[in-house]
């Protein structure tokens, strides 16, 4: 668990100075999501970097952590992005129980079906350490990884969706240099 606070300490000082800094308008953006098999809230610090509070839950298989994404193309339908997540895992099997960690880099696309409403897919390697409690043995190892989830997003600052408020910027200054010609 100290390592996923220590995880979430360094995503948040490291996204923090790029929240204003990156040239961009900020918009404070909160978003619930459903992924397979499990639920997430995801804070936007601005059009490019989010972190999500995320867990997932299986037949006696608890994994909660937190991800780190940076989005590409903000103003597209079709928004590629990348991240870094780290996750708690608690298992119980038959004859084992234990729990680990898992450290994941993933690529990914978040289709936005509505302004406000959007489908997403991400796929990377992720590397696992599992420690049975009873036996104290060890297992790690590399696995690739695929996430499904759905995203509602609220509480920004204009009623237009986040890829929206691009094309609007960008349809001002091109007034602005149109004035300025004139």
């Amino acid at each position: 668990m100290k390592r996923i606070l220590n995880t979430a300490l360094l995503l948040f000082f490291l996204l923090l100075p790029y929240s204003s800094a990156a040239g961009e308008e900020a918009l404070p953006r909160w978003g619930v999501g459903l992924n397979y098999p499990g639920a997430g809230i995801k804070y936007l610090f601005n059009n490019r970097l989010s972190l999500e509070l995320r867990g997932q839950f299986a037949d006696d298989i608890v994994i909660g952590g937190l991800r780190g994404n940076y989005y590409f193309n903000p103003d597209s339908n079709a928004v590629l992005f990348m991240g870094i997540e780290s996750d708690y895992v608690s298992f119980k099997g038959e004859e084992s129980k234990g729990h680990g960690f898992a450290e994941e880099l993933y690529l990914g696309i978040e289709f936005f079906l509505l302004s406000r409403f959007s489908l997403q897919v991400d796929f990377g390697p992720a590397f696992i350490i599992l420690k049975d409690k009873e036996s104290s043995l060890s297992v790690n190892g590399i696995e690739y990884v695929v996430n499904f989830g759905l995203n509602w997003y609220f509480g920004s600052q204009q009623e237009i969706s986040r890829r929206k408020t691009g094309k609007v910027k960008q349809e001002l200054e091109i007034e602005e240099e149109e004035y300025e010609e004139e």
